[in-house]
Order: C-alpha cells, then structure tokens, then sequence
C-alpha cells in the first residue's frame, strides 16, 4: 500500500546538499523601545567604518528584479524499470529544471510521493540542474511538486505541478512570485503554500518621491536626540529603519533583517508622512538603512516591493561623539 508522503529538497546552493544560511553577520542591535518623550528610539552600537553619505532615493535599476520563468521535468519510468513499481504508480528518479543560474537556491520537494527516498545533491550544466533519487522513489496522479528558485535581492519564483500519463512532463499548476528575501527554509512551500509572500510577478514599482531624512549634527554618546523622516507616499506603504554594524545596506528589508537579526523600526504609512524618533546614544561610525515598501509583512517585516531606499551613516569625532551625515 502507498503511504502519504511530504519529501522536502530543503533550501539548496549549487552542487549540494546543505541547507543555505540565509544571514552570515549580525549588524547593530536596534531596539523600537518607548524613550522618556515617548518617541521610538534607535539605539547605535556600531564599529569604525569609513562611510560615504547618500540622500533616499528611488529604487532603480538593480531593484525589484523577477526570477525568470523555469521548465521542469521528471525523471521517471513507468515499466521495466530497476526496481518493482506498484500499480498505478510511477517509479520517481529525478528532475530536470532550467534556466538555473550559480548563486540561485532551489527549494521545494512534493507531496503524495511515496516510498524510501530522497533527493541527491544536484548538478549543474550550462544552467541545467539535475538531481536525482537515492532509494525507491513512487508517484501516482496525485502526487504535487512545488519548486522554488531563490535569488538574493531578488523576487523568487515558485512554480506547482501535477503529474500526468506520461510522467516526464508534468502539467503545470501555479506559477506565482514571492518577496525577495522572504523564504529561507523548504516548509512553508509544502505546508503552507497558500499562505505565502505573494507579491505580483509583473508589478509596476510605484514612483514614490525619496523623501527627506534628518537628524542631528552630532550624535551624542550618552543621551537619545531628536531625527526625523518624511515623504509622501501615493498609497500604503511600510517605512522601515534599521541600524548597522558594519557592510552596507541589503537591498530591501527582509534581506536586511536576515543579515543583521534585529527588527526594525517601523510605521504603516500612507500620504504625507512626518515620524520623529530617538536616534543614539552613540560614539562610533555606523549607518542607518532606510527602506519604504508596498505589499504586507511576512514575519513582521515587509515583503513587497522597495520603492524608495536610504542609507545614511554616520561618524566618530575626536571629542567621543559621532556626527550623522545626511541631507
């Protein structure tokens, strides 16, 4: 008898079998604390850096990119095959996906895919991956693949099959777009694949002014000053500001939350938008990622497209403090 089955791929670079991390350094500790006027504050604990200073400004090119479309297939063999097939079953022995580029992650597996068997390392030639299956492997009519192509900065896609007579050629189910940055693990495609940063695959990035982002002259290395941002938004957006270590701004902000594993501070705006916050204390250089966002969260971070992005560091002076340049 067939047994029900979830067989997961896990999150894979190029050529093996471990899972990917999806962040390799934490940056500065950011705290969305209530200070004593009430304001959420930015806590500094950055290192030395030289840094150059930037104004916000649109997210252009390099922004926003889409995962091209990709073609599955299966490997797999419905009589005489090495090894005894149930009836009405087909023996699973691998896949064939492409275009898959070096530096891209593959994530997915199926369902209702049964037997003892997992998915080898794959291999990749001239931007054909393939993997194949250690073990026995069966699939029937109602086995589902859902495969995922991940790409740092960029907006992933995740494409679903069914399988059909014959089974090299699986009918495409879905084929839908996740925020860049959100997924880093295989389970929420297989058992919350309904539930997931959807964000549309063709979308035009809304043309938001860049805004303005003030703060102090000088950071103070003992006490929380006053800053400030503002803009205007035609439509809903989320504003996100995060503090960093060292490196420079990740692309949007799920990347950026990956890479520096703390929340950030964060407002749901829409219109004309004016939020003061606490910025310090401080005495070293670091920098301040700004991010504004459509879409929803996934995880309590935005996943939607970036519309406007800001990097503003600041830095040490002799005395002990640090002064914030920004325009």
């Amino acid at each position: 008898m067939l047994v029900s089955a979830v067989v997961a791929l896990g999150v894979l670079a190029p050529g093996t079998g471990a899972a990917a991390a999806a962040g390799t350094s934490a940056g500065a500790p950011l705290r969305a604390t209530a200070a004593t006027s009430s304001r959420p504050a930015l806590r500094v604990d950055a290192t030395d850096m030289p840094l150059d200073s930037a104004p916000p400004r649109r997210a252009g090119n390099g922004y926003n990119r889409v995962v091209d479309r990709f073609h599955f297939r299966l490997i797999a063999c419905a009589t005489d095959c090495r090894f005894r097939v149930p009836k009405g079953a087909y023996a699973l022995l691998g896949f064939l996906l492409s275009p898959f580029y070096r530096g891209d992650l593959l994530t997915g597996g199926c369902t209702w895919c049964t037997g003892r068997f997992h998915f080898r390392p794959y291999s990749l030639h001239r931007h054909v991956l393939r993997s194949t299956v250690a073990g026995h492997g069966y699939m029937t009519v109602r086995t589902r693949f859902y495969q995922g192509v991940l790409r740092p900065g960029t907006i992933g896609r995740l494409r679903g099959f069914r399988v059909l007579p014959p089974p090299r050629h699986p009918k495409r189910l879905s084929d839908r777009c996740l925020g860049a940055d959100t997924i880093t693990d295989v389970e929420p495609l297989l058992l919350h694949h309904r539930k997931l940063p959807v964000v549309p695959c063709n979308a035009t990035v809304p043309d938001d002014p860049p805004g303005t982002f003030s703060t102090p002259l000088e950071l103070s290395p003992t006490q929380q000053l006053d800053a400030d941002v503002r803009g205007h938004v035609d439509g809903h957006r989320w504003l996100s500001l995060f503090t960093m270590r060292r490196g420079d701004c990740q692309p949007d902000a799920q990347a950026e939350y990956h890479f520096t594993k703390v929340r950030p501070l964060q407002w749901r705006v829409s219109g004309s938008f004016d939020h003061q916050f606490l910025l310090g204390p401080g005495s070293q250089a670091g920098r301040v990622c700004e991010y504004i966002e459509t879409g929803a969260l996934w995880r309590g971070i935005p996943d939607g497209l970036v519309t406007v992005i800001g990097d503003h560091p600041y830095y040490p002076h002799e005395n002990g403090s640090a002064a914030l340049r920004a325009p």
